[in-house]
């Protein structure tokens, strides 16, 4: 898995983004160098397709996003394997 997207998902789960507990794109763009932010949406993206994010329609047309409750052992899982 591409390290950046192991990278978002540790810092979600270090800030336990799951469930109902969302947080805007541009937030978590925020947390991600201005040199990366391009690629950081496409792995945010790729999370989403792959099973691991939930995807919510915000305010203004700004999506929010979390971690899916029922992954939680697989992002455990890769977040030990990344450490």
């Amino acid at each position: 898995m591409d390290k950046l997207k192991v990278w978002i998902a540790i810092k979600m789960a270090n800030r336990r983004q799951y469930g109902h507990k969302l947080i805007n794109l541009s937030d978590l763009l925020k947390w991600v160098p201005s040199h990366l932010r391009g690629e950081a949406k496409r792995c945010i993206e790729e999370l989403c397709k792959e099973g691991f994010l939930n995807k919510r329609p915000g305010v203004q047309g700004e999506f929010r996003y979390s971690l899916r409750i029922d992954k939680k052992r697989e992002i455990d899982k890769l977040i030990e394997e990344e450490r």
